[in-house]
């Protein structure tokens, strides 16, 4: 997951010291709009004042220039940031396009495809040194002399992110964009009933692959150099690991949750008749809490597997490597 804040303090000419202080909180990337200001002068201010945030538009208005000032724009700001720009795109409104910007507007879901495509274009041109030969219906890009190719970024191609509301909008994100920014005032049915099945429509369109979502359930997150942390009973012991590239190639960053339970739950209480587990948990110098016995008798330490066996099968496999073995000393139960 990674954490981003918009960046609207009131002095823009300060974005370089705000860049600074939210990468210093441990941000990940800043978005800057436009508003009243150049969105673009603004993103080279917060990159000359950071190293690691990435620094994005959120959005720039794509219908109020052309793809290939924004293309050599974007191309400059991701060198500039030395590979940290993302350029944000949305369309705005019909008002402002025609009447504050005094530039055509028709079509925008169509238009901002296009606008879309010529930027890849016009880059494809100056990396590969191919002839530019764009021909859209709103958009033509077809002379590059030498002269004025920016050739090959060293940083590599800044993704490109697209603004929709409207599922057509939606679409053209999921079809030609590698990211969409979501209208901040939404609702969670607007993202399930809306957003989410044109964003597939539009995948589908642009033949393009999806990435893999893994839901855990019953599962313990294992990236490399990360902490796993995987419980026993509250009579035994439990570990602390660390993920492992092989976790990454071979169970989709995951490892086991647990040691896993050996008795139902209703066994693990018939079993227990007699017995004052509170007292036992006490004499291994196990201090329980709960809020009643029953809770207790389904989680005593019989009704699990010994999770030193599993932890053993999940170091072997290489998919966590044992750090330490950890021993309970208080146990609360709700």
């Amino acid at each position: 997951m990674k954490l981003e804040l918009a960046m609207m303090g009131s002095d823009f000419t300060a974005r370089g010291e705000e860049a600074a202080r939210i990468e210093k909180q441990g941000l990940d990337c800043g978005v800057i709009f436009e508003s009243s200001r150049d969105p673009f002068l603004q993103v080279l201010l917060a990159a000359q004042g950071s190293s690691r945030l990435e620094i994005a538009t959120g959005v720039a208005i794509a219908f109020a220039r052309s793809p290939m000032i924004v293309a050599q724009t974007a191309s400059d700001l991701q060198a500039l940031s030395r590979g940290r720009f993302v350029l944000g795109l949305g369309s705005q409104v019909k008002a402002h396009i025609e009447k504050r910007f005094s530039m055509p507007w028709s079509r925008p879901a169509a238009r901002m495809r296009e606008f879309v495509s010529a930027i890849r274009a016009i880059w494809h041109a100056w990396e590969t040194g191919e002839k530019l030969e764009f021909r859209g219906e709103l958009y033509t890009h077809t002379l590059m002399t030498p002269m004025f190719s920016q050739g090959p970024n060293p940083f590599g191609l800044p993704p490109i992110f697209v603004a929709g509301v409207g599922p057509k909008m939606i679409e053209v994100a999921g079809e030609v964009g590698d990211g969409m920014y979501i209208h901040p005032l939404n609702t969670p049915s607007f993202l399930t009933d809306l957003v989410l099945p044109s964003l597939h429509k539009g995948f589908a369109v642009g033949g393009r692959q999806r990435k893999l979502c893994v839901h855990r359930k019953g599962a313990t997150r294992a990236y490399p150099g990360q902490p796993v942390l995987i419980p026993g009973d509250m009579g035994r012991y439990s570990y602390v690991m660390v993920g492992t590239a092989t976790a990454m190639a071979e169970t989709f960053g995951s490892a086991c949750h647990g040691a896993g339970r050996l008795m139902s739950r209703s066994e693990a209480k018939r079993s227990v008749k007699g017995r004052s587990l509170i007292n036992e948990m006490r004499e291994r110098g196990v201090h329980v809490m709960a809020a009643g016995m029953a809770t207790v008798a389904e989680e005593m330490p019989e009704a699990y597997k010994d999770v030193a066996d599993v932890v053993n099968v999940v170091h072997g496999a290489g998919v966590a490597t044992r750090v330490a073995q950890l021993r309970p000393l208080g146990v609360i139960k709700g």
